[in-house]
């Protein structure tokens, strides 16, 4: 059974060009692990690292607050060929719950102080949680974020500014569903530019970085 990593978080107004070369790398690094990605369907952020980690070969899971594909679609936009997806019909905050609830890790990137919130929340599920640090937001002032760790609950924070080794810590801490420690990943292909071009050169990413 996969690890199911869930992503939170979104562009902020101090998100970068270089905050999306450092997603990029977390989506192609998940899908290099085989992992499962469980994600809001209305984050932008987590959207766009869904679909390199699947290019990669990861599994995703969608979490919609709509009723139905059609009015995701319609007040969205397109979903991506994920494993599954949830339509809850419930506001945006409860999508963001269940992420947290349905994930052995938790990566948070970008974000707000609303995301402080969530962060609070998935301490007190005893989570483990990755921080990537230089995705903008919240995410990069870790001394704000360090006032909300808290102990008691099992949850485990680590903070990192490089992709790859935030996950390999994250998973060193992590048990997979039969109470294996986790297997070290198989060696992938390096993707060409061309899909880095195509993942995050998209006007979805750019409109969030003009407009945020």
């Amino acid at each position: 059974m996969r690890i199911q990593v869930g992503i939170v978080g979104g562009f902020a107004h101090t998100s970068s060009p270089q905050s999306l070369i450092s997603l990029w790398t977390l989506g192609a690094e998940i899908g290099r692990c085989r992992l499962a990605l469980v994600y809001e369907a209305l984050s932008a952020l987590a959207l766009d690292v869904a679909e390199v980690a699947r290019e990669f070969g990861a599994r995703t899971v969608a979490i919609s607050p709509a009723t139905s594909a059609r009015e995701h679609e319609l007040v969205v936009g397109p979903l991506g060929e994920n494993e599954l997806v949830l339509f809850i019909g419930s506001k945006p905050s409860e999508c963001q719950r269940m992420v947290v609830d349905s994930s052995d890790i938790l990566v948070f990137a970008g974000g707000e102080s609303d995301l402080l919130q969530l962060f609070d929340y998935a301490q007190e599920q005893g989570k483990t949680i990755g921080i990537l640090v230089g995705t903008g937001g919240i995410c990069d002032d870790v001394e704000t974020v360090k006032v909300h760790f808290v102990g008691g609950h099992g949850g485990v924070v680590v903070c990192e500014s490089d992709p790859a080794r935030l996950l390999d810590n994250v998973l060193a801490l992590t048990r997979t569903p039969d109470g294996e420690g986790y297997s070290r990943r198989k060696p992938a292909a390096t993707s060409p530019n061309r899909r880095r071009r195509k993942m995050f050169g998209g006007s979805r990413s750019r409109a969030h970085l003009r407009n945020a």
